[in-house]
């Protein structure tokens, strides 16, 4: 590669074809940007691509694509399926007629739960029932009063919180039929008792006690659900396990698909004329007034999709047995790959500090594959009550994973890097890791992506948008102080524009020319730009 040739790739970023898009697995990368990154590093028939955090799969997919022999590493049990099912897709008339056939089994015998006077129920509006600290009555959400943002108890004017934990019940205040006609209920209609204290087998795990995620201590998977939808999804969980081994990995993709359509984490809102379900707050908050949706349409739906995914994966080049998949902590696992030495080219997207604790949102897909492993062995930082996600334990495993690949790598082996953030201890505690473990920028460009997340859009001010891609080699080379390439490259930037650049958009520039120029780490909070929290 031409030295900085990196740096002036231009690819303008697509959507997602059917084969990343059958799964709602978090921050896919643009597929065709991935590939030209890792078409400019080098990437072909015959060499060893590692991605030490596989997620949703697409890179390692992409670099099967153009030849290479793939192997990944993961410690969120999804993603090492979804992964795994990426580069060898199973197939997709046989996951059609056994996961089908289970459907229909399960929603006839099902059917009488889900009956509203002899007809099929489409969904439900829940309310949710807390009881009023100061009066002790029972109150539900669309009984109280409300001032802006605050519920007041009826009865006594108390001060009501109708989150998940307070939840002891639900009252149903309207139904949806199968053919479209609606029921409004009366407010001593039934009360549905929470799901508290009863047995979800394998699917009901436990979570992680995490304020930032709404994750309260005793939460359990089965919280999120009504009793007949929860007891549904453990029956189809349960009935996968008897499908044939070939359809077992897409089957279960599309059940985890599915659940949060499935769960009390969509809120009503207009009558759903203003947008379907969809599950978009970062964490996991059930609306006062909230959505029973029947699971067999949305599993069908998912289905159909996972059916379109996986015919489009089955029709790419350089699917098979011959990758590999890894469970486990990229940290550890580096330290006893048998691919020692022989990796052309790493894609390293790691966890973007903060940003997003990915194997704990991922808790409620994890659940009904039953297994929820420890988030303590993410590369994270996180709210987690036990404290054991901070900034020091952060940079920690940054550094252990960039010794590990220096060790996988060829001598002429490249890092191909992803990530973005607007706090400064993120980027620290990855140019100190890769710098400290012998790896230079060769080049560095910015991506805007295809289409923004709901994320960025629900908090403009705190989320990034889009990713930094950059390319590292070993090198004996020392970072360097220079400062002034990286104010000078700010003042280009606003000389060239008509009016001046938003402050994100000025700190990329300076993050940029920080990357190819080598720019210690250390000195990167001497930049004016990229101060962020210390």
């Amino acid at each position: 590669m031409r030295p900085d040739a990196f740096s002036h790739l231009a690819v303008t970023a697509q959507t997602h074809p059917a084969g990343y898009a059958f799964h709602k697995y978090w921050s896919r990368k643009p597929h065709n940007v991935v590939r030209a990154a890792l078409q400019a590093c080098g990437v072909g028939p015959g060499e060893v691509v590692l991605d030490p955090f596989c997620g949703s799969g697409v890179p390692l997919s992409e670099a099967a694509a153009l030849g290479a022999t793939c192997v990944g590493l993961d410690v969120n049990p999804v993603a090492v399926l979804l992964t795994s099912a990426t580069l060898q897709p199973p197939d997709p008339t046989r996951f059609l007629e056994f996961f089908g056939a289970l459907l229909n089994e399960t929603e006839r015998e099902f059917a009488p739960r889900y009956a509203v006077d002899g007809q099929p129920l489409h969904h439900a509006v829940h309310a949710t029932v807390v009881v009023c600290s100061a009066c002790q009555r029972r109150v539900a959400a669309d009984e109280s009063a409300k001032r802006g943002r605050i519920y007041t108890c009826p009865h006594c004017t108390g001060r009501l919180a109708f989150n998940l934990e307070n939840l002891v019940a639900t009252r149903v205040v309207r139904v949806v039929l199968a053919d479209g006609n609606q029921r409004l209920l009366d407010p001593a209609h039934e009360v549905a008792a929470a799901n508290r204290n009863q047995h979800g087998g394998v699917c009901d795990q436990p979570f992680e006690p995490n304020a930032r995620i709404l994750a309260f201590r005793g939460m359990r998977t089965q919280d999120l659900f009504t009793q007949r939808n929860f007891a549904l999804l453990t029956q189809v969980a349960g009935r996968i396990a008897d499908l044939p081994a070939d359809v077992r990995p897409a089957a279960r993709l599309t059940l985890t698909a599915a659940v949060a359509q499935c769960s009390r984490l969509i809120a009503w809102r207009n009558d759903l004329t203003t947008g379907g379900p969809a599950w978009t707050v970062p964490g996991f908050w059930v609306p006062p007034l909230h959505l029973e949706m029947h699971p067999i349409a949305h599993l069908r739906a998912r289905m159909h999709r996972t059916h379109k995914g996986f015919l489009h994966l089955a029709g790419m080049a350089g699917r098979g047995p011959h990758h590999r998949v890894d469970a486990g902590d990229a940290a550890t696992a580096l330290t006893t790959l048998p691919e020692r030495g022989q990796v052309a080219v790493a894609f390293v997207d790691p966890p973007y500090g903060d940003s997003v604790p990915f194997l704990e949102f991922s808790s409620l897909w994890n659940s009904f594959l039953g297994r929820v492993p420890d988030p303590g062995l993410d590369l994270a930082v996180s709210n987690r009550t036990r404290g054991d996600g901070d900034w020091p334990s952060y940079g920690a495993g940054m550094a252990a994973v960039a010794q590990g690949l220096k060790t996988v790598l060829r001598p002429d082996g490249k890092a191909l890097v992803t990530f973005n953030n607007k706090d400064l201890r993120a980027w620290q505690a990855l140019l100190a890791a890769l710098q400290q473990a012998g790896f230079r920028c060769q080049g560095a460009f910015y991506q805007h992506p295809a289409v923004v997340s709901a994320k960025a859009q629900l908090a403009p001010d705190g989320s990034y948008v889009g990713d930094v891609y950059s390319v590292f080699a070993q090198s004996a080379e020392a970072p360097t102080d220079d400062l002034a390439a990286v104010h000078a490259a700010v003042q280009q930037a606003l000389r060239a524009a008509t009016s001046r650049p938003s402050d994100e958009a000025l700190a990329r520039v300076a993050m940029l020319a920080a990357l190819r120029g080598n720019l210690d780490a250390r000195l990167l909070s001497s930049v004016r730009l990229l101060r962020g929290p210390a």
